[in-house]
């Protein structure tokens, strides 16, 4: 999942030039395959996904990744923009989740004068540990039903709804975790509580920002009908 973060992010609304892109010329190649039948359209292949951190100097590796997704060939011959814009807020939902249980967790313990190195400010908190594991396996099922939502030409927002609300029903079981996780008493107790309500406040409002920009998206533009 770390890999993933910030490679699709949905930035708001639209610009009113949009950047041009250029499609791959590999996924114009599965595109044929499947128009020739040498490929199913129902076929779901998996993509490895390799990343890597470097250090202050660049020359050292602080962190590594390696991921493995489905990936269904409906979606990677799919030719319409609105489907991997889905795919964007899906993902900033989630990369956006889990910035704000970092930050509750964070501004909790400045809140009683614990500085951070700068070493320690780069590592994952608990809370990041404990929410970001946790969303592989719904992550792989959102991608094969919206795969197979734009095979069979269905709503292709559905799936993108119910992976909304997994992923805010995780960040919210996480931090009702840590709330709950440790004995705190008297300002310790009232002081969680408070960056836990703002951490509730946000979720909601991130929540109505990726329906608001699924809204954007859920039937194809006049020209394409």
């Amino acid at each position: 999942w770390n890999s993933w973060r910030g490679r699709l992010r949905a930035k708001g609304p639209l610009p009113a030039q949009e950047p041009q892109r250029q499609r791959p010329s590999a996924l114009d190649h599965i595109a044929d395959l499947v128009e020739d039948g040498h490929i199913g359209e129902d076929s779901v292949y998996t993509l490895r996904i390799f990343g890597q951190q470097l250090g202050d100097q660049g020359g050292d590796t602080y962190a590594w990744y390696e991921e493995a997704v489905p990936a269904p060939v409906a979606l990677l011959r799919a030719g319409s923009a609105r489907v991997g814009y889905i795919i964007g807020y899906a993902v900033s939902l989630a990369n956006d989740l889990g910035e704000q249980l970092k930050l509750m967790e964070r501004q909790y313990s400045a809140d009683f004068h614990r500085e951070l190195s700068k070493e320690q400010d780069k590592k994952p908190t608990d809370l990041e540990i404990h929410y970001w594991p946790r969303l592989a396996a719904p992550f792989a099922a959102f991608l094969r039903e919206l795969g197979e939502a734009v095979r069979l030409g269905t709503s292709e927002t559905a799936p993108a709804e119910r992976w909304g609300q997994t992923v805010s029903d995780l960040a919210d079981k996480t931090a009702w975790q840590w709330l709950q996780g440790a004995p705190r008493r008297d300002r310790s107790l009232l002081t969680a509580s408070a960056h836990f309500d703002d951490f509730q406040l946000a979720r909601h409002q991130l929540q109505r920002t990726f329906r608001g920009g699924l809204a954007r998206y859920s039937a194809p533009p006049e020209e394409d009908a």
